[in-house]
């Protein structure tokens, strides 16, 4: 596991045992840790239908456009229901991988778009 923020201190606070004071440990800077960002609203119909299937999926919001998948609880279980999801709604051949190349929402969206342009454009023509 990776620690998602660091905090420097003097010393660890100590029950009278002499154990970690876990409840007495500062909690860190807002803004310190690396997995929300500012939120930014989805501006297209795209990016809204990739945030409500990551809402639905990881089971909490406000998601963003700027979020990392893996950052807000995602994993490979996760990323495959994500999938999944968005095939199903797209009527999309969407390979897996795509989400892992492509792990921040309005990013991902954004590949799906080109999928969606390149797959009308097969069809015209």
């Amino acid at each position: 596991m990776v620690p998602s923020a660091l905090v420097v201190l003097d010393a660890l606070p100590l029950t009278p045992n002499g154990k970690t004071d876990r409840r007495a440990l500062p909690a860190p800077e807002p803004g310190t840790t690396g997995g929300h960002r500012a939120h930014v609203a989805p501006r297209t119909p795209l990016e809204r239908t990739v945030v409500e299937v990551w809402e639905e999926v990881l089971g909490e919001g406000p998601i963003g456009v700027r979020d990392h998948f893996f950052e807000r609880g995602g994993h490979s279980l996760r990323a495959t229901r994500v999938i999944s999801r968005l095939r199903a709604l797209l009527d999309l051949d969407i390979p897996m991988q795509l989400i892992f190349r492509h792990p921040v929402a309005e990013d991902l969206a954004r590949a799906l778009a080109s999928r969606v342009a390149a797959e009308a454009a097969d069809a015209a023509g």
